[in-house]
């Protein structure tokens, strides 16, 4: 995203980084592994780093009290803040509003899932009082502007932008999927006949990976006229236990594909018949809308912020959704997708049409309408 705002002849883009967590290698506790991310881009925009460059986990309450001069040394028209929770972006809204600039919002909170009653509560009164500092939202879905309508924002307020994937880089995968499915295809042993459907995330409890397993085995009670093989993406705690229930598999099989990094993704979303995501908390997924733009029809739970009538996934139209934590539901749409190529094909077709589409808001029609709306442009 900040790659291809960075091209615009608009406006000048800086970036301030409080940690640079990700740059250098660290141990994600989650994966259960040493994560390093490539191909960051940061030689191609604008950026400073605060606290000396630290990489300080997105865990521990983040600030950087320097930025107040940074901002002062930059003097910007309008500042994008990304959520409220941590001291940082507090901080850079306070600034804002000292000195007069335009503040931009950006979140991934929905409500979908539900919080505890005095949760709910606090957020009430403590969300209204804060979104009266915004001047713009800028909206990542349905979900996301119900949330910020929830609290007080206008509808005039609110610009969807989405979230950025890397279009160059899918954009050169969609056009070599054919080549990148055989060679993906047969890395995994699948046959032709093979139905494959994929996850992606952290193998912990909230992800519920095991809903996808568990789906498999109430499928193979049914008489099969099509093998499925989901290809489990990612690393991390519950990793043993997932092995474990696969093994109980006698039809369908699991192959676990361990930890992959951004640039591997492309080629196993081209060999995906499905994509599934089982999370029971997932705000928006980058992992969807990169499998919608391989053209990949989807199936998540209802717990998931990516569905909505002009949203990623559009029941029906996009992909389809079921009751998270039903294995039994999930099985079901699971067997009507593997058995219905018709079905998958189209699903696929809009939903890569949609996220060409969206993806150009993303990238920077969505910023620009809202610095218009702001009167910045």
């Amino acid at each position: 995203m900040y790659v291809s705002w960075a091209n615009s002849s608009e406006w000048n883009l800086r970036v301030f980084f409080a940690s640079s967590i990700g740059l250098n290698a660290y141990h994600d506790r989650d994966f259960g592994t040493s994560v390093q991310w490539d191909s960051l881009g940061l030689e191609h925009f604008d950026h400073q780093f605060l606290n000396g460059g630290q990489a300080i986990s997105i865990t521990n309450e983040i600030d950087a009290p320097e930025l107040d001069a940074a901002l002062a040394a930059f003097d910007p028209d309008a500042v994008l803040v990304y959520g409220y929770a941590h001291a940082l972006q507090q901080r850079a809204t306070r600034w804002a509003r000292r000195n007069r600039k335009k503040v931009l919002f950006i979140s991934d909170a929905e409500r979908i899932r539900r919080r505890p009653w005095y949760i709910e509560v606090g957020k009430w009164f403590a969300l209204r009082r804060y979104f009266r500092k915004i001047d713009h939202f800028l909206t990542v879905g349905n979900a996301n502007e119900a949330y910020y309508q929830l609290y007080g924002a206008h509808p005039r307020r609110l610009t969807r932008l989405g979230f950025a994937i890397d279009v160059a880089m899918y954009e050169k995968a969609y056009a070599e999927r054919g080549v990148l499915r055989v060679d993906a295809r047969r890395r995994l042993a699948l046959s032709d006949d093979d139905v494959l459907c994929a996850v992606v995330g952290k193998l912990v409890p909230h992800k519920r990976q095991a809903d996808l397993i568990e789906a498999l085995l109430l499928s193979e009670r049914r008489s099969q006229a099509r093998r499925i093989v989901a290809v489990i993406i990612g690393t991390g705690t519950q990793q043993a236990d997932l092995v474990a229930r696969a093994a109980r598999l006698s039809f369908h099989r699991v192959v676990f594909a361990g930890f992959a990094k951004p640039q591997d993704l492309p080629s196993y979303y081209s060999a995906t018949d499905i994509y599934v995501h089982t999370s029971e908390r997932e705000p928006h997924s980058l992992a969807i809308s990169e499998a919608l733009y391989m053209g990949c029809p989807v199936l998540v739970s209802d717990a998931c912020g990516s569905y909505g009538t002009t949203d990623d996934v559009q029941i029906g139209r996009s992909g389809l959704i079921y009751p998270c934590g039903d294995t039994s539901e999930l099985s079901r749409q699971l067997h009507r997708l593997a058995c219905d190529g018709a079905l998958r094909a189209e699903l696929g077709s809009f939903g890569h049409t949609f996220l060409v589409e969206s993806q150009q808001r993303a990238h920077g029609d969505g910023l620009r309408a809202a610095l218009r709306a702001q009167e910045l442009l």
